[in-house]
């Protein structure tokens, strides 16, 4: 029997509710067509699905630096895909994780639209073999507290640390799409949301605002963010 996929998210303090990661587990029952356990890295398990797996931080570190832990001791061994929790996924994942898999690059990540900061990595999506990057956890805790005043963030860090990455948004186009930059139309300070979302694309990114919940009002929302 093959392993299970691990898939991981992160849910720390305030910003989103517990909805946001059982909504997530959802999705990916849907849309992942193979056995996998949910791990949340959080400090607060507070309503969240039974058949999440829990994970404590081993230590408390402000917002999206938690994300670090996913190259801790804490994560299970083997294949990780690692999620935002405001992504909404729209279609079969297969195409995404085979070539993943085909690549056989140590990390696979979408390349950030806005280059922040310098990073090509925009860190929404992570495929790795755990606990091949564990060096990257090794220098962010030799880094501490300093690395706190980097201001790209995860995003940067994980850059500075390896740029042999597999951006798997290029080799499958049109399946991975920014919400703010790719599905939607910018009018001066306005956003056009279109009433569809095309067939093809399998997660639409949700980096900046608005978030999903924003959106309720939107058909294609509706229909896959449950």
């Amino acid at each position: 029997m093959a392993p299970r996929l691990n898939v991981a998210t992160v849910k720390y303090g305030s910003a989103y509710p517990a909805d946001y990661v059982n909504r997530m587990l959802s999705m990916l029952t849907r849309h992942l067509a193979e056995p996998f356990d949910l791990y949340c890295i959080t400090e607060d398990p507070t309503g969240l699905d039974p058949e999440i797996k829990v994970i404590a931080p081993p230590f408390d570190v402000p917002g999206w630096w938690n994300k670090i832990f996913l190259f801790s001791p804490v994560m299970p061994q083997g294949e990780t895909l690692y999620l935002d929790i405001d992504q909404i996924i729209t279609g079969d994942l297969t195409p995404l994780l085979e070539t993943c898999r085909k690549s056989r690059a140590r990390l696979c990540a979408y390349r950030d639209p806005l280059r922040w900061m310098g990073s090509q990595v925009n860190s929404s999506w992570l495929y790795y073999r755990a606990p091949e990057l564990s060096f990257i956890y090794d220098a962010f805790c030799r880094d501490l507290p300093g690395v706190f005043e980097l201001e790209g963030g995860d995003q940067l860090y994980i850059w500075q640390q390896m740029k042999d990455i597999y951006f798997i948004d290029e080799a499958v186009p049109g399946a991975v799409r920014s919400f703010r930059f790719e599905v939607c139309v910018v009018e001066g300070e306005t956003l056009q949301v279109p009433s569809d979302i095309d067939a093809h694309v399998r997660i639409v990114n949700f980096h900046g605002r608005p978030k999903p919940h924003e959106l309720s009002q939107v058909g294609w929302v509706q229909q896959h963010w449950r």
